[in-house]
């Protein structure tokens, strides 16, 4: 897999499916999330899970993670004519490995550059896991993300290390609350709690 992922980033196997995300006041539009699909010449399509842990051990990620920031920033004045949002966004994962180098600033800048795109219409996904394995460089590299003009949205929340401690140390502007709570809120009394306290913490803390 290693060695296709390599293939796939040269022949163009990798594709972006665009999950919009709505705002819950009136239903419009107001962003999208990129996400990466492999297309295998034989395997058929395979899901991101099934390869990103393995371009992560093999140091490949930062190359898929440039191309699919290159791809969405491509591809973000077409999205845009999809919403008439005032603050409309296009959302992008990092991965761990992205947040251990300083490198990351100067290709986001590059990236942003050559496809005009306005960076405050660029928001930045991670999950805890990606803060925990390098926390001081990851605060300064999302304080200089931050500082450029984009947004930080924390994924999976509620789920992984200390996310508290995290909404007080970085400069996080959209919290994603883990589904492993939104699927059974409905069911479940605790789960209910559970969002709704997350959400109003949310607020308070803008």
């Amino acid at each position: 897999l290693a060695h296709g992922i390599t293939r796939a980033l040269a022949n163009s196997e990798f594709e972006l499916y665009y999950q919009p995300i709505c705002s819950l006041l009136d239903g419009r539009i107001a962003g999208f999330e990129a996400l990466i699909r492999w297309h295998h010449p034989t395997d058929g399509v395979i899901p991101p899970m099934d390869f990103l842990w393995i371009a992560e051990q093999t140091g490949l990620i930062r190359d898929i993670g440039l191309w699919t920031l290159e791809r969405a920033c491509r591809d973000w004045p077409t999205l845009r004519q999809f919403t008439n949002y005032e603050s409309p966004f296009i959302s992008v994962n990092l991965s761990p490995t992205q947040l251990a180098s300083e490198a990351l600033v100067d290709d986001v800048e590059k990236i942003i550059a050559r496809h005009s795109m306005d960076i405050t219409e660029l928001k930045l996904e991670l999950t805890e896991t990606a803060m925990v394995e390098h926390p001081e460089i990851a605060l300064k590299i999302l304080n200089r993300l931050i500082g450029l003009g984009s947004g930080l949205a924390l994924d999976d929340y509620g789920t992984g290390h200390s996310g508290l401690n995290h909404l007080q140390r970085y400069p996080i502007g959209t919290l994603k609350i883990d589904r492993a709570f939104i699927a059974p809120m409905l069911e479940s009394g605790q789960s209910h709690e559970i969002v709704r306290s997350s959400v109003d913490l949310a607020h308070s803390l803008g």
